[in-house]
């Protein structure tokens, strides 16, 4: 559920003459009983949409661009003083002793594809590092886990934390056997702060391992 103030610019910000109309969503945020679920009890709901998305996606031709968020712990010590780059001191934000550790579990992940540096032990210390952007990873992770992880190349290109929050800048490469002028159109970019997937393939004759969902759209 977008707040309103989103709702405001987001077609500002993405509804460009060139570009189809976007489709926006959130990760699901049910609440089966006080307090909310945590970041940890949403992994099997997180899990569930991103198989639905990749359903979503082999039943259909046009080009998909998947934008989620990918802030990594937002509890990092920082010497920044600037308030434009700082939280607001209302959310009372702590310093954890986690972040470091977090992000670079995060990172073993985006480097390997191996779900349980997500799943478990990033997932172990969620709470603590307080990671915004953990559910999106999981939906991104359950959706190349449903299209197949060896079918995805990654490279980390940094990981850094400019201020109290980590971020990091990866690129997963599809079919890294396929010629590179298509392998470039096929593949999964994270930005700082956002992860964005975009699928294409103009591939004719493909070998019989490439996926349905992602190997037969105009």
């Amino acid at each position: 559920m977008l707040s309103q103030d989103s709702r405001i610019k987001a077609p500002t910000i993405l509804n460009q003459p060139h570009l189809p109309p976007p489709l926006l969503s959130n990760p699901p945020l049910a609440r089966s009983q006080p307090p909310d679920p945590s970041s940890v009890e949403r992994i099997p709901s997180n899990v569930a949409l991103g198989k639905q998305i990749a359903r979503f996606l082999s039943w259909i031709s046009e080009r998909v661009v998947v934008v989620a968020s990918a802030d990594l712990a937002h509890t990092h010590a920082t010497a920044i003083k600037d308030p434009l780059y700082l939280p607001s001191p209302e959310w009372n934000l702590p310093v954890s002793d986690c972040a470091p550790v977090f992000d670079a579990i995060v990172e073993k992940w985006a480097t390997t594809l191996k779900k349980e540096f997500l799943l478990r032990d990033a997932a172990s210390l969620v709470r603590s590092a307080i990671s915004c952007g953990f559910d999106a990873l999981v939906v991104l992770d359950s959706i190349m886990s449903s299209e197949g992880r060896s079918y995805f190349t990654p490279h980390v290109h940094a990981r850094h934390r400019p201020s109290n929050v980590g971020m990091m800048a990866v690129t997963f490469n599809v079919y890294s056997r396929l010629p590179s002028a298509v392998a470039r159109e096929l593949k999964i970019r994270f930005c700082p702060g956002y992860a964005a997937g975009r699928a294409s393939s103009d591939i004719r004759g493909r070998p019989q391992a490439v996926p349905q969902s992602l190997g037969s759209r105009p």
